[in-house]
């Protein structure tokens, strides 16, 4: 299983009703559950909140790394990559402009699972 961090700790106040205070994970957070998931409808919905709320590349694979580095050896891990790699070479460009190199950003993401 693929770690969520300190999710609850970053957590957004979505409202209050009554004695109860409602909190949505962060959508940098969120992404890690679609991205070990990664059905077409994680993907469609990753693409759609990543450019709503404006999410950066390098924020997103800061917190990708992460969750591979605080994760148990499982086989999940390298389906976890793999989706990475995947999302990144197919979808980079289209998210963040076409000067978006998803070769450097797939090294990045690479670098910091490797050296943890």
């Amino acid at each position: 299983m693929i770690s969520y961090l300190n999710y609850r700790k970053t957590a957004v106040f979505y409202r209050k009703t009554g004695k109860l205070r409602l909190h949505l994970i962060a959508p940098e957070y969120w992404t890690i559950g679609k991205m070990a998931r990664f059905l077409e409808l994680d993907i469609q919905d990753m693409l759609k909140i990543i450019r709503r709320k404006k999410l950066s590349p390098g924020r997103l694979i800061k917190i990708w790394i992460a969750a591979v580095n605080a994760s148990d050896l499982s086989l999940e891990l390298g389906q976890f990559r793999d989706h990475v790699i995947y999302f990144l070479g197919r979808h980079a460009r289209r998210l963040w402009g076409k000067k978006t190199d998803s070769a450097k950003l797939t090294a990045l993401f690479l670098k910091g699972i490797m050296n943890s």
